[in-house]
């Protein structure tokens, strides 16, 4: 399985993006999630708090026929935007390598891999609702 934590920056200004350019993002977020060695039926873990990058990756995953995994950031071991170096290499020593945002684009730059035909049976996210929803 391979799992992505994103080292958020500070908030700021909101950026609006185009659906072309939110479509571009989905598709290199895709490839560099495949560069990382997950193929089509694997596991990606995102750990991130609700932004449009956690959505991005989210639809990265589905644009490849990989299953999203949510990581919560109350249920993780690194707390976002609060991530220490020694945490980073604790991390590291466990197989985990976390990325900022854009060193995590770079990871696809100049590769390719073909966007695969989903089936209606394929899964898309695997979620925990943490206790939101009524027990049945």
């Amino acid at each position: 399985m391979f799992y992505c934590v994103f080292k958020y920056l500070q908030a700021g200004k909101y950026l609006w993006l185009t659906y072309k350019e939110v479509y571009d993002l989905v598709l290199q977020v895709g490839v560099s999630i495949r560069s990382c060695r997950v193929e089509q039926g694997g596991r990606c873990g995102i750990c991130g708090a609700n932004c449009s990058n956690w959505v991005i990756s989210m639809q990265a995953c589905n644009a490849h026929g990989l299953y999203c995994l949510p990581l919560y950031d109350t249920l993780a071991l690194v707390s976002l935007g609060k991530v220490t170096l020694e945490q980073e290499e604790d991390a590291g020593n466990f197989g985990v390598k976390l990325n900022s945002c854009n060193d995590f684009l770079l990871l696809g730059l100049n590769k390719q891999f073909d966007i695969p035909i989903k089936k209606i049976t394929d899964i898309c996210t695997i979620t925990d609702t943490s206790g939101t929803t009524d027990d049945l």
